[in-house]
């Protein structure tokens, strides 16, 4: 059997505390991060029982930002590439509004366990 990763023990507490009262879950990315956002969001539902959505970061923006509350925890992927920007700024807006928000990556991350490197296929 294969231990459980020590890096997962020294998680965030806010992070767990953030789960503990939420009522939904939002997991969002842009362009490679995509696919894994949606993912991730998928296994938070299946494993914690918590309703999450996958979303674009650009759609989450402009989109569904009422349905988001401080109990309603947002998990944003931002990669080293031309979408950290958009992430960047939904990062300020959403941590502006009051609401709980972790991110994976970038100069705002707030979850040190985990690291998240995405890399063009493109040359």
């Amino acid at each position: 059997m294969t231990p459980f990763p020590s890096s997962l023990n020294n998680m965030e507490p806010s992070c767990a505390n953030g789960r503990s009262r939420a009522r939904a879950a939002f997991v969002a990315a842009r362009g490679y991060g995509f696919g894994t956002a949606r993912e991730i969001a998928l296994k938070v539902a299946e494993i914690l029982r918590v309703p999450a959505l996958g979303y674009s970061a650009a759609e989450l923006q402009h989109g569904p930002p009422a349905a988001i509350a401080p109990d309603t925890p947002v998990l944003l992927l931002r990669p080293n590439d031309e979408t950290a920007a958009t992430v960047d700024e939904l990062i300020s807006d959403l941590s502006a509004a009051g609401e709980t928000v972790f991110c994976v990556g970038g100069p705002h991350g707030t979850l040190p366990g985990l690291a998240m490197t995405i890399r063009s296929a493109m040359p």
